[in-house]
């Protein structure tokens, strides 16, 4: 059994510190796949970091102190054993950094000249995959989340109309009864796709085009289930190697890469894939027919064989469904961008 093995899984509490001059919050530290992931007791992620580049900079009184870039700016205070037990078999956080010695101070040099010959000839495919590996899971919604922020200019800021909002909780919970994906709408992206994390976003003009609530609902179903790790490839193939290797040391993505990796998925034309069995569960266990989303999907020029799998997937008499919103809140939430 590895490292890895023995301690998936093991969560702790911990305060972490952004910067500097940020307050330090309590946070529940998850020991991930090649990460520490942090998220608020709400379960928000805050932050993740690759587990190779953490460092120790601090420790007294049985608590360490952890660093992802060995310099303190963004801090995470421990105390639960078994978790510093584990962070310091898998990272380079088992003894303080050390200052270099006269005789490394020209060797070093000389091994990082030799070594940028070989990294530019082997690692950047190891780079991207590596990469890739560390960003599912948990920190994929984090991934999306800073993205979306980053390609604000392009695609416009969520659309927060509370009424649009309150009416698209209520197609949440008649699609899933337990841990709904999050829904983002924006007014200006080219078109709706799944996200890393399983962020759901659909853009304004496709909602508006929409004949009914049922078809949007069915949208969102077939975005869940229309699971790609393509997305998280071309999200990441914005990020040039030294973006990379930024993200792989501090878990923190540069923006410029942010930006060119959302521009990778919009340029993309739609992936019409087949969607996995999950879409027929949750339009029949909603007693939703698939009809609507079917017409919608076909009018978007959607392939004959996907607009016929969603039509095999029903089997829901369309007369007797209870319709998922009120006229009305499904006005409301056609025009959550306008409002």
């Amino acid at each position: 059994m590895t490292a890895l093995e023995k301690y998936a899984r093991l969560e702790s509490v911990g305060f972490w510190r952004e910067k500097p001059d940020a307050k330090e919050v309590e946070v529940v530290v998850s020991f991930g796949d090649a990460t520490l992931v942090l998220s608020d007791f709400a379960e928000n992620l805050l932050a993740h970091w690759a587990l190779p580049a953490v460092q120790k900079i601090a420790e007294s009184d049985g608590e360490t102190i952890f660093s992802p870039d060995g310099e303190g700016h963004e801090t995470l205070r421990i105390s639960d054993a078994e978790m510093l037990t584990a962070i310091k078999l898998v990272s380079r956080a088992g003894s303080f950094p050390k200052p270099p010695s006269k005789l490394s101070r020209w060797i070093v040099p000389t091994l990082l000249a030799v070594g940028a010959v070989a990294f530019a000839l082997w690692a950047p495919d190891q780079i991207r995959a590596q990469a890739v590996e560390i960003s599912k899971g948990p920190a994929a919604q984090l991934l999306s989340d800073k993205m979306l922020a980053a390609a604000k200019d392009q695609v416009g800021a969520p659309c927060k109309d509370p009424r649009g909002l309150a009416a698209n909780d209520i197609v949440l919970r008649r699609l899933f009864r337990t841990d709904p994906p999050k829904v983002v709408i924006l007014p200006n992206a080219p078109r709706p796709m799944r996200l890393p994390g399983g962020v759901l976003l659909v853009d304004r003009a496709t909602l508006q085009s929409l004949p009914n609530a049922e078809a949007f609902a069915g949208l969102l179903a077939y975005l869940h289930a229309s699971h790609s790790e393509q997305v998280l490839t071309q999200t990441i193939k914005g990020a040039s190697l030294s973006e990379l290797l930024q993200y792989l040391g501090k878990g923190v993505m540069p923006e410029t890469a942010l930006r060119a990796g959302f521009e990778n998925l919009l340029q993309d034309p739609p992936n019409w894939i087949l969607p996995n069995g999950r879409f027929g569960e949750l339009m029949n266990e909603a007693n939703l027919p698939t009809t609507p989303v079917a017409e919608a999907v076909a009018a978007k020029g959607a392939p004959v064989a996907l607009v016929r799998a969603l039509l095999q997937s029903n089997s829901v008499d369309e007369r007797g469904y209870l319709p998922v919103l009120r006229d009305q809140d499904w006005v409301a939430l056609r025009e959550i961008c306008i409002r």
